[in-house]
């Protein structure tokens, strides 16, 4: 079973959202992120009892769900498998403009930090970094402030890069920029956009309704010498936040 739905997040009982939408919303979002991967077993209806604190019914009605959106596959004895297959079609950028708009954009609002900590990441990331699963690297929760209201929530892992990236200094301090101070030259960075919905934990953040349809943005940055340095998940309220992108073709290029 995969580490990050080895411990349950929160559904919210007092919610008009019925616990078997939210526990669908939950698993959803995890298959769509990547965090439970093509091929990887699902907790059976008697584990999410237990995880969640659910009835059998709840989490029957939660699998279904996802077995009619074709995202999983059950089978009566060995269990639900994810067969949802993420595919991607990468556009490529400026690097330096990306990062620019980036520091620029933190810097014109707040941030509030939520947990800074040395932790083991899920197996899928341990892959992406390169590292054994239970090496620890440093998982960082925030919440992005305009105007005094919630507009993102920011999960990241990021490979140790000195004691100068710490709990006091991200209160202070762009990441960006922090990690730019600490030696970490970002050389490149891959990105993937998708939409899902809030599931509790972070519904409550932004102040929105359980299942908010978010933007969903996943960076991965990777530095001067090729290693995968930092992880980002950032979720966003659409109705604070739009992504816009100013792309061009080279010449002879045809227009997509």
């Amino acid at each position: 079973m995969p580490e990050k739905i080895s411990s349950a997040r929160s559904l919210a009982s007092a919610s008009p959202v019925p616990l078997y939408h939210q526990l669908y919303l939950l698993l959803k979002q995890q298959i769509l992120s990547g965090e439970i991967a093509h091929g990887e077993r699902l907790p059976g209806e008697q584990e999410l009892m237990a995880l969640h604190q659910v009835s059998r019914i709840t989490s029957r009605r939660a699998l279904a769900e996802l077995a009619a959106e074709d995202l999983i596959e059950r089978g009566r004895g060995r269990g639900s498998y994810v067969i949802h297959r993420m595919t991607q079609r990468p556009l490529q950028g400026a690097l330096s403009a990306a990062l620019d708009n980036l520091i620029a954009f933190g810097r014109e609002t707040r941030v509030q930090l939520l947990s800074f900590e040395r932790a083991a990441p899920p197996a899928a990331l341990a892959q992406l970094f390169g590292t054994e699963a239970k090496a620890a690297l440093v998982r960082v929760l925030r919440v992005r402030h305009d105007s005094d209201v919630p507009f993102a929530y920011l999960e990241s892992w990021t490979r140790p890069p000195g004691p100068r990236y710490n709990r006091r200094a991200l209160q202070r301090d762009l990441r960006l920029e922090l990690l730019r101070a600490c030696g970490v030259i970002i050389s490149r960075f891959e990105q993937t956009i998708t939409a899902i919905g809030a599931d509790a934990a972070v519904a409550e953040a932004l102040k929105v309704s359980v299942g908010q349809p978010l933007l969903a943005i996943e960076r991965l940055s990777y530095d001067q010498h090729g290693q995968l340095a930092d992880h980002l998940r950032a979720l966003y309220r659409p109705d604070r936040f739009q992504l816009t992108m100013s792309l061009g073709t080279a010449d002879g290029d045809a227009a997509i």
